[in-house]
């Protein structure tokens, strides 16, 4: 039975319900008790009374487990007749995005992700109000949901894990006006009106094909047409923080592109990626009612209730995936949600098309802080024949400038945290490192700002739950590398390993299911089961703040967590994508390469790469058995698995290791590879033999190998193990008589290889 009258129930609702309707803002109400969803309708239904018009209700849960929303049934009930009612489980959130309604009612009982706050939380327009209910505090603290279950690794367990994300939560309720904690089983209200002397100004101005817009969105409309109409290469950067209508703009100016060249009669491709393809929902949302207000026919295809492509006669538009686009020369190019993609596929996608469009979220749930503006936007400026507009949004479309609760959000996300402003000129010498416990990340919300900023800015795909794993996950952590107190260097790292099993299978079982990434890794792939047994550090990301990289802190930051974890663990390794900037990076700093993903990233068109530095002999002898058995693997699997990975990661990927085993050739190989670097025989007569020796070399310890230049260790991985043709080769290399190079370097091989061996 809740503590809080009913009377004293409803004369609160109608103070934040009628602040609400009259501001145009939107307020958010945190409902904690047994009876939390019950209240929730009643909320509901004095909202409704109090709008006087027909409201849209958004209804969200946990499913049980026949898959039937949690609860659903007796909203319908409660609120039948009274509400335009949508549902949506908490898995189905993102579909929310692009979408809105006045009310908001989700029961965060049983499931309760950062993911799903922020999708939901922006969903809702001004006026509205949104209802978060939840069982007693208390309770709620106590009891895992299946996210925080998925967080605890072996040999952690329930007991380790401390709801650090919800108390930020919850902390976060009290802390902000316009936001209200309703504590049933207490009888306590907790919240701040805001006075608001007059109800906000409409935000839709201008009107276009019948859509109202903001003066920001038609200034981008108008920018997208000035471009198109530009000569030579040219570029329309659209920025703004979540929520501004960048994409439903873009949308629009592309309806108006369409209607041009079918005036024109002109066919054309335009290519539409983004990091996912539900990120493009609004974009072609508006593209197609565009077309509808001009009274143009087309016809789309769906996959997955997503449209991916548009036809209006002989002009297509297209969905694809960002390497695709990369690849792809098409004249028209246009990236939605670009900051969730890598710089080198936006540059590449630049490169290949002659008008392309790149619109991103800088703050809000998909947000990426400044990093893709600064380091984009760098890259724009230094090329000379690019025609670049730039335009940025900031009126909201859904709710009124400075809403609070989208104040609230931004703060319980740390959706606009940026990097600390650091004066003078740090040094490697006068840096200080320091090890920051979880509970010190939750008291601390200028240093968790300052770490998590950085996270964002150097990583391209960054969630709210991001922010979740790091403070309630009980084997991550985080680290800094500080100059005057403030983080230059942001380390997150996580405990691997560490376990014993009773048989292989055991081991092979908790290898597939388990949260420890490297181990699992190398007992799979390298077949070094023991390895499990040993503790380690994975480093989840490491980051330098973008006004001082390139100076050596990252590898600073890396030399001091290896000291401090001697002594205390095996190894310490990380997984990332295989670009060759990273890869030099952490070859540079003494990590060995254990495993390379099968399958490419679809979104950055990278290998995931997993490499180790150990720290003890005895994990010495496990990493350097690993980097044979990758070496071996890599290097039969070039023509295949790994054809499309890049020359010159592979040689990276192979030019360094622990240990190495001794190929042997057949008396015939022999003879043939001599003979052939002498000039009797010809390359076709003796590839086999070429490539078992090149297989020698790669398979050799570094140390024991003959020294080649780059280009030479790329020729041969080019055309023995890749299978690439002379004339590919010539070009990809520069190299104008390959088949020269390959029987000189082939002649060096037999005299260091065979002919020292005699």
């Amino acid at each position: 039975m809740s503590k809080l009258s009913i009377a004293k129930f409803r004369a609160t609702i109608r103070g934040i319900a009628s602040e609400a309707i009259s501001s145009g803002e939107r307020r958010l109400i945190l409902l904690a008790g047994r009876e939390s969803l019950r209240y929730g309708c009643s909320a509901i239904r004095i909202y409704r009374r109090l709008a006087g018009r027909d409201v849209s209700l958004l209804y969200s849960a946990d499913t049980d487990q026949t898959g039937a929303l949690i609860g659903l049934d007796y909203v319908k009930d409660r609120l039948e007749g009274l509400v335009s009612l949508d549902a949506l489980s908490l898995d189905e959130s993102d579909l929310a995005l692009g979408g809105t309604w006045d009310l908001l009612l989700v029961d965060f009982s049983k499931q309760f992700r950062a993911n799903d706050l922020g999708r939901l939380t922006e969903a809702v327009r001004g006026g509205g109000l949104l209802i978060f209910c939840i069982p007693s505090i208390d309770e709620w603290l106590s009891t895992l949901t299946p996210f925080e279950r998925k967080l605890i690794s072996k040999p952690y367990t329930e007991s380790d894990f401390k709801h650090l994300f919800k108390r930020r939560f919850i902390s976060k309720i009290i802390d902000h006006p316009g936001v209200w904690l309703i504590d049933l089983e207490k009888g306590e209200v907790h919240g701040e009106e805001i006075k608001v002397a007059r109800s906000a100004s409409s935000r839709f101005t201008v009107n276009l094909y019948g859509i109202p817009l903001t003066e920001d969105q038609l200034k981008t409309i108008e920018a997208f047409q000035k471009l198109i109409e530009a000569r030579g290469r040219s570029c329309l950067l659209v920025l703004a923080d979540r929520g501004r209508g960048k994409s439903a703009a873009i949308g629009l100016g592309l309806a108006w592109y369409t209607k041009k060249l079918l005036d024109e009669g002109r066919s054309r491709l335009i290519l539409l990626t983004a990091p996912e393809p539900s990120n493009t929902k609004t974009l072609i949302e508006f593209l197609v009612r565009g077309l509808d207000n001009l009274h143009i026919g087309y016809s789309v295809r769906e996959v997955g209730g997503i449209i991916r492509r548009v036809e209006v006669g002989s002009i297509e538009i297209a969905y694809t995936q960002p390497i695709v686009a990369a690849k792809s020369r098409v004249a028209v190019k246009i990236v939605d949600e670009a900051a969730g993609i890598p710089i080198p596929i936006l540059l590449d996608i630049l490169r290949g098309s002659r008008i392309s469009v790149f619109s991103s979220t800088i703050h809000g749930y998909e947000g990426a802080g400044r990093g893709f503006s600064v380091r984009f936007m760098k890259a724009l400026r230094e090329d000379p024949k690019l025609n670049v507009e730039y335009v940025r949004l900031e009126t909201p479309i859904r709710y009124p400038r400075d809403d609070p609760i989208e104040r609230w959000l931004y703060d319980v996300l740390l959706l606009d945290a940026e990097p600390d402003r650091i004066e003078g000129e740090p040094t490697l010498d006068l840096v200080s490192y320091r090890r920051i416990d979880k509970d010190d990340l939750f008291r601390d919300e200028s240093m968790l700002r300052s770490l998590y900023s950085i996270y964002v800015l150097a990583h391209y795909r960054n969630r709210p739950n991001d922010l979740a794993i790091l403070l309630d996950a009980p084997h991550h952590s985080a680290r800094a590398l500080t100059y005057d107190g403030k983080v230059i260097v942001s380390l997150w790292v996580a405990e691997e390993g560490g376990l014993t099993f009773a048989s292989r299978e055991d081991m092979l079982r908790e290898a597939e299911a388990s949260g420890h990434v490297i181990p699992s890794r190398i007992a799979l792939y390298c077949g070094v089961l023991d390895f499990f047994k040993l503790r380690g550090l994975r480093i989840v990301r490491i980051a330098t703040h973008p006004n001082f990289t390139g100076k050596g802190f990252g590898s600073k930051a890396l030399s001091m967590l290896e000291s401090e974890s001697s002594g205390i663990y095996h190894w310490v390794g990380a997984s990332f994508g295989a670009s060759e900037e990273l890869v030099r990076f952490w070859l540079k700093n003494g990590y060995i390469p254990l495993h390379l993903s099968p399958s490419i990233n679809p979104v950055s068109g990278e290998y995931s790469l997993v490499v180790v530095k150990p720290l003890t002999r005895e994990a010495y002898e496990y990493i350097a058995q690993a980097n044979v058995e990758f070496r071996i693997r890599l290097i039969e699997s070039l023509c295949d698995v790994y054809s499309k990975l890049e020359l010159d990661v592979a040689r990276l990927l192979l030019s360094v290791g622990l240990g190495g085993i001794r190929v042997k050739l057949t008396r015939s190989q022999e003879d043939r590879v001599r003979e052939y670097s002498r000039g009797v025989l010809s390359y076709e007569a003796s590839c086999d033999s070429v490539k078992a020796l090149a297989r020698m070399h790669f398979l050799s310890k570094p140390d024991e190998r003959v020294r080649f230049e780059y280009y030479e260790e790329e020729l041969m991985i080019a055309k023995l193990f890749m299978g690439i043709d002379w004339e590919s080769i010539r070009r990809i290399l520069k190299i104008d008589k390959p088949l020269d190079y390959m029987r000189r370097i082939t002649g060096k091989m037999v005299e260091w290889y065979l002919d020292r061996s005699e």
